[in-house]
């Protein structure tokens, strides 16, 4: 029983190791995901950034948990199946009695029926991104600046691939680079530096959208 014990809280130490890395690995795909499904009025409150906090620990702390609880019954499930099964052993009725059973008829082995499982193919989810209008009194990260639209455009296309946050390519006329990739908008100073402290990709400066002119992009 020591044993069983000892084992149980490995395992159970090993799963929560486990689902510590795999929160911790997908903490940006998490804080992207919950800011992208916040309301508009909710995203550009001035309350946005402590309910985006919230809900990002409680998702995070969900997910370590089910990891958890997922890679200990893993373990279990290995262990059951590797580990060697005691056999009891069983005194023939002859021994003991002097009875001796017979059966009438051979015993036939009965074979199990195996049907294919059939595995359906993934189809591919058309997208629902949309894009938020752009706010000129907001706040944005400039991430990059181009001399040439079709860098520019290259550069807007990388990004989007790559966070849910909207991204911008907006033109300067004052400027010798004068097209720029914003990603944005956020209502405020200080929640546009948190979200570029949170996420180790995006860098750049928190600026306004002063003097700038929004291209028209497709959704």
């Amino acid at each position: 029983m020591l044993e069983l014990s000892t084992l149980f809280y490995v395992k159970l130490v090993l799963a929560l190791i486990v689902g510590f890395l795999v929160a911790r690995r997908l903490k940006d795909v998490v804080l992207a995901f919950v800011f992208r499904f916040l309301p508009v009025g909710v995203r550009v409150s001035t309350n946005s950034f402590n309910m985006h906090t919230r809900l990002s620990t409680a998702i995070g702390f969900a997910l370590l948990f089910g990891t958890a609880g997922l890679s200990l019954w893993g373990m279990n499930s290995l262990h059951n199946q590797f580990a060697p099964t005691k056999t009891r052993k069983v005194k023939p009725i002859h021994q003991s009695t002097g009875f001796s059973f017979q059966p009438s008829q051979p015993i036939v082995e009965r074979k199990k029926e195996t049907t294919p499982i059939e595995y359906e193919e993934p189809q591919e989810v058309p997208s629902t991104r949309v894009l938020q209008k752009p706010l000129s009194d907001y706040y944005y990260i400039q991430v990059s600046s181009f001399a040439s639209l079709k860098n520019a455009k290259k550069c807007l296309r990388q990004w989007t691939g790559k966070i849910t946050f909207d991204c911008w390519i907006a033109q300067s006329d004052q400027d010798n680079v004068p097209f720029k990739v914003l990603i944005g908008p956020f209502p405020s100073r200080d929640q546009a530096k948190s979200i570029r402290k949170r996420y180790n990709s995006i860098k750049g400066n928190v600026r306004k959208a002063e003097n700038l002119e929004f291209l028209p992009q497709a959704q």
